[in-house]
């Protein structure tokens, strides 16, 4: 899971949990993700991203580790900053750019991870 995503549907939750018990957020929180106050958004995404990282330590799919590079098998690292996985050994981006042109994470991504 990207720490966009759970972010989003961590606030997205939390407002519907909030009414379901009586909980009045603020105003300016009762808008979808994109449209958070930018302090309140990057709170979110941070805490996404450790909830991720603490919790996600391993992905497996078809049984398979996937925390390797698939060319030089090198553990593969996360940047926070860009919401991607990549090789430091091999220097390159192990996840595609996502289609949103105005993606905090994707917009500024350089060619290569630094």
């Amino acid at each position: 899971m990207k720490v966009k995503e759970l972010a989003k549907f961590m606030h997205d939750s939390y407002e519907e949990e909030a009414k379901k018990v009586g909980w009045n957020t603020q105003d300016k929180c009762k808008v979808e993700f994109e449209d958070l106050p930018k302090q309140n958004k990057l709170v979110m995404l941070k805490i996404a991203g450790l909830v991720i990282k603490r919790f996600n330590h391993k992905e497996k799919s078809n049984n398979k580790d996937v925390t390797d590079c698939p060319h030089c098998k090198t553990k593969r690292a996360y940047s926070e900053l860009y919401d991607a996985y990549y090789c430091p050994k091999c220097k390159f981006w192990l996840e595609k750019i996502c289609p949103d042109r105005k993606c905090e994470f994707c917009k500024d991504r350089p060619k290569y991870p630094q």
